[in-house]
């Protein structure tokens, strides 16, 4: 998500208010997470991969982004599978029918909530999704800290690739040995000496410019009524299909 493959796009969410895109994804992700069935699970990832569908997403690209948290989903499955208390498999004994259950759930939720999330806050940058936080009135701290994390990772990274460079072009080959996991550790030390030499250089140069503490965005979108009616009908099918799973009608 760093290079913000998504944010990109005419889509209906793509052009929709970063902030009542933040404030639809929390009660949808608050919806999805209240429900205890697996058909209210699964009508949540069919909600999800709507979501992607709408926002026209690359659909490698999700994939993509999905297949870590399912590894850790199947490895926590065969976990549960083997060591949750629960009635056995008949054709596997040694595996609990209230685990996998219980896994089957876990994975259809958090591929729903990743989903969502990829739908509506990644179609927005990282910037913009920092200005519309300080606009819902979160501290400006914490806006500022996602904004400039956001910017040094781009500048660690650059500042390893570059020292990585250095050891290669002096006859570093990596190995399975000792000497090669040192070399990385110290690569990884320097890295995060100079990063922080370049951040206090960074942050000299903002203030010799006049920064106070807090960016002045140029254009300050006002709240967008024809926004809310899309951003409600999003709200609703999570909403309903929490409550049905709670009392069934």
């Amino acid at each position: 998500m760093i290079s913000e493959p998504f944010s990109q796009g005419q889509s209906l969410l793509h052009r929709m208010d970063a902030r009542i895109k933040i404030l639809s994804m929390g009660l949808c992700l608050t919806s999805v997470s209240a429900v205890q069935g697996h058909a209210a699970a699964l009508s949540a990832l069919l909600f999800g991969a709507g979501l992607v569908f709408i926002a026209r997403l690359q659909i490698s690209s999700v994939l993509l982004r999905l297949a870590p948290a399912n590894i850790f989903f199947l490895v926590l499955g065969l976990v549960l599978g083997l060591t949750y208390p629960g009635e056995s498999l008949d054709y596997f004994s040694r595996l609990s029918h209230d685990g996998l259950s219980l896994a089957l759930r876990i994975f259809l939720k958090g591929n729903a909530l990743l989903l969502i999330f990829m739908a509506l806050a990644c179609t927005s940058s990282v910037p913009v999704l920092a200005q519309a936080l300080q606009g819902l009135g979160l501290p400006r701290k914490l806006t500022l800290l996602l904004a400039f994390t956001f910017r040094q990772i781009f500048l660690v990274i650059e500042e390893f690739q570059r020292l990585h460079r250095t050891v290669l072009a002096r006859g570093f080959h990596p190995r399975c040995t000792l000497h090669t996991y040192q070399t990385y550790a110290v690569l990884f030390g320097q890295t995060l000496i100079r990063s922080l030499a370049r951040a206090e250089r960074i942050h000299s140069a903002m203030l010799l410019r006049g920064f106070s503490g807090h960016f002045r965005p140029l254009f300050a979108p006002p709240w967008n009524r024809a926004d809310v009616y899309p951003a409600l009908g999003l709200c609703v099918p999570p909403l309903l299909i929490s409550l049905h799973d709670r009392w069934p009608w």
